[in-house]
């Protein structure tokens, strides 16, 4: 409407809203405000010049005679004050129209697509050089890293010897080693050659390595987030000494993820959702021996994947603050930390979510993964008996935003769901099974509300939030009124699950899982806390089951399939992993999910076997119905493919 007032409405002349301003002063904003340029001043000279006249009539006092003969000297003066603010008003705004200008230049781009095969690509990392890449893909059925020329599209396969998962290589300074993640042999970080010769273990343990620039140190995360929108538990910062193998801890008392050197080898530059207000998800940098951190952005985005360019001069990272994950980047002081302005657009990414961001040594190539899959929520019936799946999966919602976490009701009736706004935004859902009636329960633009559950009876659905600055556990009715917080912890609570008869939960926080009453205040009770694993292992919980003797869950940081026996205090563990788990009615089998597939366990015998996979598409969450009938599982059709954008080059 108001570009349509400015290109289609004459504005009121500024004499007749105030009657004791002359008429000189209303003919210059008129033709100041001319909709055709050829009728405005065509410079700022004229301009000066009607002022200069408008000026001389008024300290001679001749205009004020013209305009009334009553007014007193004093009010005389005011006037003549008031039409020249109106006139400088009028003036700035025809200036900032109309006259030439010198704006910021935007930085010519060349986009290139690298890959393009279908399915997924991820973890692009760039050589020194600039000529070749190394990034991860599941295309042949397993997780493998490959070897590709940025002018080529013949991919090799460095890691095809490996059964395990093989993910996010890192290009050493000289290009001569990369260092990658993999679960082979228990899982870790390992170190091969630039052609995958020489494999040799680096660390137990970590994700997300990094070198430091002069290639004698290797920082890495405890914690892996492949994707933003991901809130969860805090990973810690950990370097290594590649010749000694030697480990020392950074400690920034909060989460860190996807670190990254600076190229002085000053500062290390990384993401967290736990050191801001509500736990938004920004950018920050730590000295690279310990220290105070420093805050690189601090608002509402999604602010995530940084990477410091090797000028020392920028951040580069995605983040949502333009409406879509874009490539953005941000003027720093590298010694300090210092943030030298407004971060910048880079590239705008119009569907795609841009992330896992890698830059050659002369800051001229920057190469990222485009993940434009669609994510939604799907429904298969299942027979507990045979335990197999039964005909094929119907859709439950369609669409382009994101919908996960789905958990149907106790009487079958509805589901309830995560469904994804953007802009760090995610909110509590229900549908009806069938599809239908769709209702958003939860609407906090910048929060998270995560992972629904119903309560036994149907009556509330629990899940957990930032709202509090914490992430703790709320309930809310379905029909969206009664929001309640039920815990009020000072770590982050993520993982939980009702027991049997409601009145209590059992969830995952700090290093432990515990179990609180769901019919008492918080501050009125102390929390039970669940003894330590073997070894000083944490235990994950994730699910109850039916008849309230057992908690199954997993090992914190393998995701190891375990179950707790709630009268025995004690663990079991089983070779395999998943995450989430799912008991059936009779307490004995599990659904579990790993790898984009479903599979169910046997805890008694041990037998496990494969229930469901909608290969080359994946499942990320799923929810069983009370009577074992039906699966609900959100299904992400994933494409994924490798870009390159290059600086100072301007694309055909």
């Amino acid at each position: 409407s108001l570009i349509t007032a400015i290109m289609s409405h004459s504005p009121r002349e500024v004499d007749n809203l105030r009657t004791e301003l002359p008429h000189h002063l209303s003919r210059i904003i008129r033709h100041c405000l001319e909709k055709d340029p050829e009728r405005r001043f065509q410079t700022a000279k004229e301009v000066r010049n009607e002022l200069e006249d408008l000026k001389t009539e008024t300290d001679s006092g001749e205009l004020v005679e013209r305009v009334t003969s009553a007014k007193s000297t004093v009010r005389t003066r005011w006037i003549s004050l008031s039409a020249l603010a109106l006139v400088v008003a009028a003036v700035v705004a025809y200036l900032l129209w109309t006259a030439p200008t010198t704006p910021t230049q935007p930085i010519r781009t060349k986009l290139t697509q690298l890959t393009s095969r279908a399915g997924t690509e991820h973890f692009p990392s760039i050589s020194p050089d600039g000529d070749s890449l190394v990034y991860a893909s599941e295309n042949s059925g397993n997780w493998d890293i490959y070897l590709q020329r940025v002018a080529g599209q013949r991919a090799i396969n460095l890691t095809e010897d490996s059964v395990a998962a093989d993910t996010q290589p890192a290009f050493s300074p000289d290009g001569a080693q990369i260092a990658f993640r993999s679960d082979r042999d228990g899982g870790g970080l390992f170190l091969m050659g630039a052609t995958g010769e020489s494999v040799k273990r680096l660390a137990d343990f970590g994700y997300n390595p990094a070198w430091s620039p002069d290639g004698e140190f290797i920082v890495f995360s405890t914690m892996s987030r492949s994707s933003s929108m991901v809130v969860a538990p805090r990973g810690e910062l950990r370097v290594v000494q590649i010749e000694t193998g030697e480990i020392r801890a950074i400690d920034i008392n909060g989460g860190a993820e996807q670190p990254h050197w600076s190229p002085g080898g000053h500062r290390i530059v990384f993401w967290s959702n736990s050191l801001s207000e509500r736990n938004y998800r920004d950018i920050w940098t730590v000295p690279a021996q310990g220290g105070e951190v420093v805050p690189v952005t601090r608002d509402e985005y999604i602010d995530w994947n940084p990477v410091w360019s090797h000028d020392g001069k920028f951040i580069y990272f995605s983040s949502n603050r333009g409406g879509t994950m874009s490539l953005w980047r941000v003027a720093v002081e590298e010694e300090t930390g210092r943030v030298l302005g407004d971060p910048d657009l880079i590239a705008a990414s119009a569907a795609a979510r841009l992330g896992h961001i890698s830059i050659s040594r002369d800051d001229r190539r920057i190469v990222y993964r485009a993940d434009v899959g669609t994510w939604n929520i799907q429904k298969i019936a299942f027979d507990p008996d045979s335990e197999t799946v039964v005909g094929d999966p119907v859709a439950i919602t369609r669409g382009s935003k994101l919908t996960a976490e789905p958990d149907p009701s106790p009487d079958g009736s509805l589901l309830a769901f995560n469904i994804y706004a953007g802009g760090g935004q995610a909110d509590v859902a229900v549908v009806q099974t069938d599809g239908t009636s769709l209702r958003q329960l939860t609407n906090a633009p910048h929060d998270a509300t995560y992972t629904p559950r119903w309560s036994p009876d149907g009556s509330r659905l629990a899940f957990y939030s930032i709202r509090s600055g914490t992430i703790d556990i709320w309930t809310i009715q379905p029909d969206g009124s009664n929001l309640k917080q039920l815990t009020d912890s000072s770590f982050d609570t993520i993982g939980f699950t009702w027991s049997p008869d409601g009145a209590q939960m059992a969830y995952w926080g700090g290093d432990t899982s515990h179990i609180f009453s769901t019919e008492v205040p918080w501050e009125e009770q102390t929390p039970e806390d669940l003894p330590a694993m073997a070894d000083g292992d944490a235990f994950d919980v994730d699910d109850w089951s039916p008849d309230g003797t057992k908690l199954a869950g997993v090992v914190y940081d393998t995701s190891i399939v375990s179950i707790y026996s709630i009268q025995g205090r004690k663990y079991q563990r089983f070779p395999m992993k998943g995450l989430p788990l799912r008991w059936l009615r009779d307490s004995r089998r599990l659904l579990y999910r790993w790898e984009g597939t479903i599979s169910l366990l046997d805890t008694m015998t041990g037998e496990h076997h494969e229930v469901l996979s909608v290969a080359p598409d994946f499942i990320a969450s799923f929810g069983l119905a009370r009577d074992d009938r039906w699966i609900y599982f959100d299904r992400l059709e994933r494409e994924a493919d490798i870009w390159m954008l290059a600086l100072g080059e301007a694309s055909p």
